[in-house]
């Protein structure tokens, strides 16, 4: 009788702990407390043209002060409200560390990333993943950037997805081909003196504004995957300074500015382009694919100072745009402040 008790309760016991595992390992992909910052519009697709898919996103609604472990995939929308994370490989980004690429991320130390919340319970940060190939990664596919996240505690064996988060925006999967259509796209690399590990963000717009096109790490980043597309293997990878990634083919503006900014997302150099042409590379509907990609060269696009209007807001009280000056000059103050304009004889003309 007693044995019988004892088999009963331990046989209640162990129910109960496979109960809550899988209750952990089941929880519910769902849209909610994970905002994009800085999200591309697109990314490639394919298992011998993969390239990182950065983005900086903000997380809330975790518990204040504590240490997540997580790793980064993408979802389809369909995949929103099952169990299902997503595919495609983690790129984890240390702020402070080495980055490291996974093809079998797991929530176990040295297999996940990290970060620690502030004491409202959030995060903001950069994450990276890679494109596979599987079938979410089809071109004309919109895809949602996940995370998956363990409980937040420092312990070895906290390594269940407790959530699964999806973010706000979509990112569209281009295939890297030569043909015209809204499906494809064309590789895109620098030569710059932006910093290793550092980010470069393209826009189609001059001032910079709305979502960047695409978001490129900058290379001395320590990171080898196999099935790199071609044109980064050969011009981008382990060359400092260099970033590559993708654009539309039906990119009627072109890219017209470039940005590097850091870890932090500060704005560390940049770069306009009123037509989209960069020295002799027109970035207006590309027909290279992977085959002839974009190159932009360092004379062209060096992103290691601020330029144009965001020079108003970065350099001291006042700034001169544009800059170098030519033509009609506008000053700008960035931070408020009185400015005079004195004659060579000392005598203020303007206040």
């Amino acid at each position: 009788m007693i044995k019988s008790v004892r088999k009963t309760l331990l046989l209640a016991i162990l129910a109960g702990a496979a109960y809550t595992a899988n209750a952990q390992v089941s929880a519910n992909l769902v849209q909610s407390n994970f905002t994009g910052v800085v999200v591309p519009q697109v990314m490639s697709s394919g298992t011998t043209n993969r390239l990182a898919v950065v983005y900086r996103a903000r997380l809330t609604a975790l518990t204040p002060n504590a240490t997540y472990r997580y790793y980064s995939q993408l979802a389809l929308q369909t995949d929103i409200g099952t169990t299902n994370p997503g595919a495609g490989n983690t790129i984890v980004i240390n702020p402070t560390g080495a980055w490291f690429y996974t093809t079998n991320a797991k929530l176990k130390p040295g297999a996940s990333g990290s970060f620690t919340t502030d004491a409202s319970g959030g995060f903001e940060g950069w994450f990276a993943s890679v494109n596979t190939g599987n079938a979410r990664f089809t071109p004309g596919n919109l895809v949602f950037p996940t995370i998956s996240l363990n409980s937040g505690t420092a312990a070895a064996n906290d390594t269940l997805p407790t959530k699964k988060l999806a973010l706000d925006q979509s990112i569209k999967v281009l295939k890297l081909d030569v043909a015209a259509g809204g499906n494809n796209g064309t590789g895109i690399y620098g030569l710059s003196a932006a910093q290793p590990k550092n980010f470069v963000t393209l826009y189609d717009t001059e001032t910079g504004s709305g979502r960047p096109i695409a978001v490129a790490i900058v290379e001395g980043d320590g990171l080898e995957y196999t099935g790199a597309a071609s044109f980064y293997t050969n011009n981008v990878n382990d060359n400092t300074g260099n970033w590559g990634t993708i654009i539309p083919n039906d990119l009627a503006a072109g890219v017209k500015y470039m940005a590097q900014v850091n870890i932090d997302n500060v704005l560390i150099g940049n770069a306009q382009s009123a037509t989209g042409t960069w020295g002799n590379t027109a970035t207006t509907n590309p027909t290279g694919g992977g085959a002839t990609p974009l190159r932009i060269e360092r004379i062209a696009a060096p992103l290691d100072q601020i330029v144009g209007t965001k020079a108003a807001k970065a350099a001291g009280p006042f700034a001169i745009y544009p800059n170098p000056a030519s033509g009609s000059i506008t000053i700008a103050s960035g931070r408020g402040g009185m400015l005079q304009l004195v004659a060579s004889n000392g005598a203020v003309v303007k206040t």
